[in-house]
């Protein structure tokens, strides 16, 4: 199931165990903000060509590659700074993305006529900052890896080799993988603020991006006005048991979605009957889709069985303005029309298009996730399934892939809930597959300013995605402390499903 689950999976994150570590009252509060990022310098570089449009102005912060030995190397962080007009917010908002490992510097004109300045960074490993850790070994099997049947081995074993292979490229080159983790990447972020000279700025993290903020409230909260966090992700939860308990909530919330609107209920009965057809169909025959590669037109030929249909329709439900067309496409995919359903996948998971280092991927996993977890919880999770269900969310090859990864474990006490006062709006979808509404409420648990938006018809991320959320997000980087209008969020409509 490597290449469709696990690109999946490569928009969000992974998050360490079940919050047991030792250390006082069980929960990791806010620094002293000594760690001033003073140990960055800045300097102007050439955008990336999509990015090169008028009020983008890009840099390189250059850090140390390890601030325990400052003498090892050193890391150029790739940095956008988008400089909007008619702004409503004074201090510049600071965009962590998700992953880990996927890029934004390239992206940073679609931050212009934002009504605030923008800051966005190619976190450590990912986008075009250096060292890179993006693996064109997999890259370039893309289409092979999509031809494999994905309820066996097959590509999962040729996922792990090529992943090992750029390991070894990287480790020859002389990168120390150890040197990527999410404390390293919060410290960046503090180095960046205090390269570029700003007194204070607003976090705006999304999917591992929130990982990436709460570590920033951890350790260096000096300067730190305010925190958006869009489909979160606490330190504490274990996310390789959860996605199979996850996806199956997505997955149930659809249906109850349908089922509460007449039309769609009268349509097609119970979508989690139809998932099922869908599922046993393609168990018993999988088929091969035609569809076409984003940004060359190529055509690629994917192979779907039951475990790749399940990764699909995980994959299809981070996108909101999917949602209504879900239950058609389910029925279709159980008739065995596949075409759209994989044709969303591959334009939006495509390394054509999507800027994304796996190798920052498997680093951070094996650093902050796996040392933390149990095989086990991730075996209970997944008991009672059925087979492709089973081979789809089967987290368990990455206790053997990072035993190929030497690295050091995090620290304990990355892996606590972090406490903050600073002001935060926690921003959640009902239908997230991945980053579910209860991590939001978990996590806002030990922020004493916070306030939480669970939108009624969303899926994974973004909040400016919708005019209610991003009214609320704009209210709120305004006036972080006031009490926020939150009647468009009962106000919002509900899905609107289509039937034909």
């Amino acid at each position: 199931m490597a290449v469709v689950v696990a690109a999946a999976l490569a928009v969000s994150a992974c998050t360490g165990g079940d919050g047991t570590a030792s250390g006082g009252d069980g929960t990791a509060s806010r620094g002293d903000g000594t760690a001033s990022g003073g140990d960055g310098t800045a300097s102007d570089r050439d955008c990336p060509p999509e990015a090169a449009v008028p009020g983008v102005r890009c840099l390189t912060v250059t850090v140390p590659l390890d601030r325990e030995n400052p003498g090892q190397g050193r890391v150029e962080l790739a940095v956008a700074v988008i400089d909007n007009d008619d702004t409503v917010v004074d201090s510049p908002v600071v965009f962590l993305n998700g992953g880990p490992g996927g890029g934004i510097v390239h992206l940073a004109a679609a931050f212009r006529g934002f009504p605030f300045d923008v800051v966005a960074i190619d976190l450590r490993g990912s986008g075009i900052s250096e060292p890179s850790l993006d693996c064109p070994e997999i890259d370039s099997a893309f289409a092979e890896l999509l031809s494999l049947p994905a309820g066996g081995s097959e590509d999962d074993d040729r996922y792990a080799a090529l992943l090992e292979e750029c390991q070894d490229r990287l480790v020859a080159a002389g990168v120390d993988l150890d040197a990527f983790d999410t404390a390293a990447a919060a410290a960046d972020v503090a180095s960046v603020r205090a390269a570029l000279g700003y007194d204070e700025w607003n976090l705006w993290g999304s999917s591992y991006g929130t990982w990436v903020a709460l570590a920033v409230l951890r350790d260096y909260p000096t300067g730190v006005r305010s925190v958006v966090l869009d489909a979160t992700l606490p330190p504490d939860v274990d996310f390789l048991a959860e996605l199979p308990v996850n996806a199956t909530r997505a997955f149930t919330e659809l249906a109850s979605a349908c089922s509460a609107d007449s039309a769609c209920a009268g349509r097609f009965g119970d979508v989690r009957t139809l998932i099922r057809a869908a599922a046993d169909r393609l168990a018993a025959d999988p088929v091969s889709v035609s569809v076409v590669r984003p940004g060359t037109g190529e055509g690629v030929d994917v192979l779907v069985d039951a475990a790749a249909f399940y990764g699909v329709l995980f994959d299809a439900m981070y996108d909101t303005s999917a949602l209504g067309r879900l239950p058609l496409l389910i029925e279709r995919a159980a008739d065995g029309d596949l075409v759209e359903l994989v044709q969303r996948f591959v334009d939006g998971r495509d390394p054509n298009t999507l800027v994304f280092s796996e190798a920052l991927y498997e680093a951070v996993v094996c650093s902050d996730d796996v040392p933390f977890a149990e095989p086990q919880t991730v075996t209970d999770g997944l008991a009672g399934r059925d087979p492709g269900f089973i081979a789809a969310f089967d987290t368990g090859d990455f206790f053997e892939d990072c035993a190929a990864w030497p690295l050091d474990a995090s620290e304990e006490s990355e892996d606590l809930p972090v406490v903050s006062d600073v002001p935060t709006l926690l921003v959640t979808g009902r239908f997230d597959p991945v980053t579910p509404p209860a991590w939001t409420r978990r996590a806002a648990e030990t922020l004493t300013r916070s306030t939480v938006v669970e939108m009624p018809a969303r899926g994974h991320g973004l909040a400016v995605n919708d005019v209610c959320s991003l009214s609320i997000m704009l209210a709120f980087l305004d006036e972080p402390t006031a009490i926020l209008d939150l009647a468009c969020v009962a106000a919002a409509d509900a899905v609107r499903f289509v039937t034909d």
